[in-house]
């Protein structure tokens, strides 16, 4: 009933802030206040420039990551190399 009409939040980080037990213990603190201060629908996505960069040609890479399109997700070996190249290059700042 709360998540009718709400907000999105969605929130990209480096596949780096996961690594270790401290790092994966803030994630979780994140979430939980979100989630305790109201919030309905959160969004994470992990991601790793070097990575979906390299998987623009590579096919085996790429059937290892899934993306977020457009508002649904894909495996990122079903997208086309035009739409692998302008991902990779969106998500690195």
């Amino acid at each position: 009933m709360r998540a009718v009409g709400s907000w999105i939040v969605n929130i990209t980080l480096s596949s780096d802030f996961v690594k270790g037990e401290k790092a994966r213990a803030a994630l979780k603190a994140l979430i939980l206040a979100y989630m305790h201060g109201g919030g309905c629908q959160l969004q994470i996505n992990l991601a790793d420039g070097k990575q979906l960069c390299a998987a623009v040609d590579d096919d085996e890479l790429a059937r290892t990551i899934i993306v977020r399109v457009g508002g649904f997700s894909e495996r990122f070996s079903n997208l086309s190399r035009e739409m692998r190249k302008f991902i990779a290059d969106r998500t690195r700042y």
